[in-house]
């Protein structure tokens, strides 16, 4: 995989390179982790082609000692990377080990060799290493902000509306999502049923940039009451046919401690988080694509469960009202949905 020149890939979306197939498994033992990876040929490629000259040089050297001494602190270079092949793992980030077993062969090009050039042989000699060093720049710096950004929903905003200015319709990558099908390449960009949630792939997964409120999440402010309060009362937050969710208010400890009660399962109860006697808001999340229903009090995680109930089954109870959104929860999706249909 470190080796492959094919390691990336282009696309209409900027920054207009991303990584290429994953590496290959060989043999009936899987890798441990298979991570998106580019390659010494594609992402240090005058790195890689100044160490291929300056290995045939030294191996068809004339001067012995010096040969030995730079071979030998090659040696060490390859041992100190031997580690990151031979672990199960591939990983972009391990590149970096391999990079000194390439310095030494091409220090050994740009000083020995170099002087030899000719004055016209030098001149093309430079075009090409000034194109190989943006060809680098670019496409390192392309993929490192790719995979910085990847999940941030303001990234993706701003790729598809500088797509739609410079391409038109229809946006690249974007897809239904239909339950059940294998998760595509990262970067992909999927719309579940009428922009109820926007999701992009990464490695094997589905991560959510936006989900609709009231459908996805639901947020709003609980108070409980007098007769709300543990151990008595009803302290339920959303109901229906899912289950129950309810939180657990102690004045005595100062806490809350959200609990969820599916219709046909065990009681699920949450993290207590401190509680000062007032409003609280309250947030909860259920998502069935991306995984998990998550409840949070006051900005703190109180609850998850990888089983995530249908919010649009769930009715909220009179002391949990329920903060209405001024504008969509699920713009950027709302504008593919758009661009797609035209």
């Amino acid at each position: 995989q470190y080796l492959r020149p094919d390691t990336v890939r282009f696309e209409r979306l900027a920054p207009f390179a991303r990584f290429g197939p994953p590496a290959h498994e060989f043999g009936s033992y899987p890798l441990e982790s298979n991570t998106p990876s580019t390659s010494l040929t594609a992402t240090a490629t005058l790195l890689f082609v100044l160490a291929v000259i300056g290995l045939v040089y030294m191996l068809r050297g004339r001067r012995r000692a010096p040969t030995i001494c730079l071979a030998a602190v090659l040696f060490g270079t390859v041992v100190a990377a031997a580690p990151s092949l031979l672990i199960g793992f591939t990983a972009n980030r391990y590149l970096t080990d391999l990079l000194p077993a390439l310095l030494v062969p091409a220090a050994v090009t740009v000083t020995a060799v170099g002087a030899f050039q000719r004055r016209r042989a030098k001149q093309a000699t430079a075009s090409l290493v000034i194109l190989a060093v943006a060809w680098g720049a670019w496409v390192n710096v392309a993929l490192a902000t790719w995979s910085e950004n990847l999940k941030n929903p303001g990234f993706t905003a701003w790729r598809y509306e500088l797509d739609a200015h410079l391409f038109g319709n229809p946006p690249p990558g974007v897809i239904e999502l239909h339950s059940g099908a294998t998760v595509p390449r990262d970067g992909i960009v999927a719309i579940d049923g009428a922009c109820d949630g926007l999701y992009i792939a990464e490695q094997g997964h589905w991560v959510a940039l936006e989900r609709a409120a009231g459908r996805r999440q639901i947020r709003g402010a609980y108070t409980p009451t007098a007769d709300t309060i543990v151990p008595a009362g009803d302290n339920m937050v959303l109901s229906g046919s899912p289950g129950t969710l309810r939180i657990d208010a102690d004045i005595a400890t100062g806490t809350a401690t959200p609990v969820w009660q599916p219709l046909d399962g065990a009681a699920v109860g949450g993290t207590p988080v401190g509680w000062g006697g007032g409003p609280m808001a309250v947030e909860v999340v259920a998502d069935p694509v991306a995984g998990g229903f998550a409840v949070s009090i006051d900005g703190r995680s109180a609850l998850f469960q990888l089983e995530a109930p249908d919010l649009a089954e769930l009715s909220p109870a009179a002391q949990f009202v329920v903060q209405r959104p001024s504008a969509s929860t699920t713009p950027i999706c709302n504008s593919l949905a758009a661009r797609l249909a035209r």
